[in-house]
């Protein structure tokens, strides 16, 4: 990618559809040259110093004769890109948005490239690389759950932990060489065991980041919820009653599901991906039932490995099997048929799950009341994880693996004294690793990967 820094660049920066209002945004040295060559602008306006929205009716190359304007300059370094910039607002018609972006380019701009105002700012320091993938994330949100996780990472929630998490390894860096200065007099800049205690927080960290990012997944995913159960145990019932249509078979034969059946909701708090999975079982001796049991069951432990929360469905009459409760996931007990007369009381051994609710596919009873607590745990979910859009999960956790990797070799180096050159070097390569992670390091490989996806305006 070549960084043209240069030119005065323009381009439509709202949808290629009508609209009611439009926006075409110009940035670079030439920008107010540009205005004034373009249309007879007054020179209080081009000269004005600081940012000011003006009004005032643009001359169009057609029979329309003239549109009004309103005009916002930033004149000076202060604007998103860091360079002079305008943004012109107007009719959302595209063939006067487009007329206008004509005659700017006559008139000594260029049609900006994907990703070109973005990538000015984020090399002009005005954003990082995580909020440069934030601004993607916003124009590719489907919902507004991706919107509000695209929102955040803009805002700094990514950059912050990790602008604190660099700013306390370079102080430890510079606390060790420091003392490297002084390798051959008897004086101690740092111990060894405040470097351990420091690199053991950094581990902390990092691995903190690493779990949030992965708990939260992508933001265009939904979370996955699985029922689980025996076999006759209400689970597809269940799940008619939370989707509000079959989308289930339901039979008062056991094991009726032998493939797990899925079905999306969206909740106010995100979308949840609810699974119903075939009835815990042992397989029977008939070759060919054996096959297909076995393949049911194979498909429940792996559904149920990928679910982010377990509803252990269990009817109220029957006691509850505690050798087939998953345990990889928050799980809570869901109580199923309440609306039968052999109901027992809730045992004690139910006191070991998160939740316990009570639920009736005919009646409804409970129904409402397990989506709304799911939704909260939406809520609790999204509260307690570093929201980031999915572009800036995929390429994070692989670098902040690595420098996990280097915190934990300098640990090693720590504790075996193989001497503060070694680790040193450890936490200067777990620093360029998280340097690529905020784009403080980068190359133009990254950059074409992300800024090639934009779209021309942005």
């Amino acid at each position: 990618m070549q960084f043209d820094l240069v030119s005065t660049i323009c381009g439509i920066a709202t949808g290629q559809q009508p609209g009611q209002r439009g926006a075409i945004r110009i940035s670079g040295p030439e920008t107010i040259h540009v205005l004034r060559k373009s249309q007879n602008v007054s020179d209080e306006i081009v000269e004005s110093k600081s940012a000011r929205r003006w009004s005032f009716q643009w001359k169009l190359d057609s029979p329309l004769s003239s549109i009004p304007v309103d005009l916002w300059l930033w004149p000076t370094h202060r604007s998103y890109t860091g360079m002079p910039s305008a943004e012109l607002h107007t009719l959302g018609q595209p063939i006067i948005l487009q007329s206008i972006v004509e005659q700017l380019c006559r008139h000594g701009a260029k049609l900006a490239q994907p990703g070109e105002f973005t990538l000015r700012a984020f090399l002009a320091g005005r954003m990082d690389l995580t909020q440069c993938e934030a601004v993607l994330g916003v124009i590719e949100a489907k919902s507004a759950n991706a919107l509000d996780v695209a929102l955040r990472q803009l805002g700094g929630g990514l950059s912050q932990p990790l602008t604190e998490l660099r700013k306390d390894l370079i102080e430890l860096l510079a606390d060790i060489e420091a003392g490297l200065d002084f390798v051959d007099e008897d004086i101690e800049f740092i111990s060894a065991g405040d470097i351990q205690s420091r690199l053991e927080v950094a581990t902390c960290h990092i691995a903190k980041l690493l779990e949030q990012i992965r708990q939260r997944r992508t933001s265009n995913e939904a979370a996955r919820v699985a029922l689980v159960g025996l076999p006759n145990a209400g689970k597809s019932s269940l799940l008619n009653a939370i989707a509000g249509r079959d989308v289930a078979i339901v039979n008062e034969r056991a094991g009726t599901t032998r493939d797990f059946v899925r079905v999306s909701t969206d909740l106010p708090h995100g979308q949840v991906e609810w699974i119903d999975t075939a009835g815990v079982e042992d397989v029977c001796n008939d070759l060919d039932s054996a096959r297909i049991a076995s393949a049911a069951q194979q498909h429940r432990t792996e559904q149920s490995q990928l679910a982010d929360l377990i509803l252990y469905c269990v009817e109220k009459s029957q006691p509850i099997e505690q050798d087939f409760i998953p345990k990889n996931s928050e799980v809570w007990l869901v109580r199923t048929k309440c609306d039968t007369p052999a109901a027992i009381p809730l045992p004690s051994e139910s006191s070991s799950f998160d939740y316990q609710l009570e639920t009736s596919s005919i009646s409804g009873h409970g129904v409402s009341e397990l989506i709304e607590f799911v939704d909260d745990w939406l809520t609790r979910r999204n509260e307690e994880s570093t929201a980031v859009a999915p572009l800036t999960a995929t390429r994070c956790i692989s670098l902040l693996q690595a420098a996990e990797e280097s915190i934990q070799a300098a640990c090693e180096a720590t504790q075996h004294q193989r001497g503060h050159e070694i680790i040193s070097g450890e936490i200067r390569l777990a620093l360029d690793h998280l340097g690529q992670v905020a784009g403080e390091v980068y190359t133009d490989d990254i950059l074409d990967a992300l800024f090639s996806r934009f779209c021309i305006g942005k």
